[in-house]
């Protein structure tokens, strides 16, 4: 008997098969673990639960938790600032190797705004941000810190963020391969940038803005792990 035939006498047959095929394929698909999540709410003036952070005092003293997110809107140079609780398998998050951080961020004028992943300490990490507004704008991936000090582990990508808009950014560390995604308020793919370093194997995740007297602001983050 010929396939034809065969499937156009059995049709169930060829429509279960075609269902099997599917589900076999989509079973191929790798599910992430939770490890960390957090929405910034909490008393205005206040540093997240389980949070530290990092930079001269007038900066960081102003980084706070305000109507719901944790905000910068002024300063004159970097804040970073990051988790150090444990995970929700009750790991320390210093402890974590390879991971994703997403971060929704929003910012004005010419404020940095971003995430950061194997936070070793204040001056080591790597780091995806957002800096600037409007079409000069750039989405960056940086090694911050290091024998050679920090390094761009690819040229930055040109966009034009619309100032106040909440866009996703994603980075992720697997191995030596660090990459970073931009996310536009509809959910598409706006920048994607990459490069491979092998100076930082673990650490903990966060954030890192720089105001310049402007917003920089972060709406929530989430790590998960393959």
């Amino acid at each position: 008997m010929s396939t034809r035939s065969f499937f156009s006498r059995c049709p169930f047959h060829f429509l279960f098969l075609a269902v099997t095929l599917a589900m076999l394929g989509a079973g191929t698909v790798r599910a992430e673990t939770l490890l960390y999540e957090i929405i910034f709410k909490g008393e205005d003036g206040s540093t997240p639960r389980d949070w530290q952070k990092a930079g001269a005092p007038e900066d960081a003293d102003q980084f706070t938790i305000r109507k719901g997110v944790y905000r910068a809107d002024a300063g004159k140079d970097f804040v970073a600032s990051w988790f150090s609780g444990n995970d929700l398998k009750g790991q320390p998050s210093d402890t974590w190797t390879d991971y994703t951080v997403k971060g929704v961020v929003r910012l004005s004028g010419e404020a940095m705004t971003g995430v950061l992943a194997r936070f070793k300490s204040p001056t080591e990490f790597y780091h995806a941000r957002i800096k600037g507004t409007g079409a000069k704008a750039t989405f960056e991936l940086y090694r911050i810190g290091g024998m050679n000090g920090s390094v761009a582990l690819q040229d930055p990508a040109q966009i034009n963020y619309p100032p106040g808009e909440s866009w996703r950014i994603e980075l992720t560390v697997a191995g030596t391969n660090i990459s970073a995604k931009l996310f536009d308020t509809k959910g598409e793919l706006i920048a994607s940038l990459s490069g491979t370093d092998s100076l930082y194997k673990s650490g903990t995740a966060g954030v890192r803005v720089f105001s310049r007297n402007f917003a920089a602001v972060v709406e929530s983050l989430t790590v998960t792990a393959p």
